[in-house]
């Protein structure tokens, strides 16, 4: 019975995650236009289908699919851009850096 219970919660969570995986296509999608919008949704999102094939091969000729999503540069740019909205508006330090490294933690899974 316990087990069925964790299947129930990981059903639950990859739900919730396709779920934000779609939202955030959808925002990406208003403020990029496509060839932008589908390589954005491949390196942040991990929704590489959209992605052509003479494009993935420009990024791995070029190395840029290594720097942006083997070495985790993405993540470090979402987490600068997290850290300067904050100081623009003014939250306090501690409450930026926890909250930071929680919506990154929350990216990551």
């Amino acid at each position: 019975l316990e087990h069925v219970g964790c299947d129930y919660v990981r059903f639950g969570m990859k739900r919730w995650l396709a779920y934000l995986g779609r939202a955030g296509r959808q925002q990406l999608a208003v403020h990029l236009p496509e060839p932008q919008c589908s390589l954005a949704a491949a390196l942040l999102l991990g929704q590489r289908e959209q992605v052509g094939n003479e494009t993935n091969e420009k990024l791995l000729a070029t190395g840029t699919i290594h720097l942006l999503s083997i070495s985790g540069l993405h993540v470090e740019m979402i987490a600068i851009s997290l850290l300067m909205l904050a100081v623009i508006c003014r939250v306090p330090r501690s409450v930026t850096l926890w909250g930071t490294g929680g919506l990154i933690l929350i990216y990551a899974m």
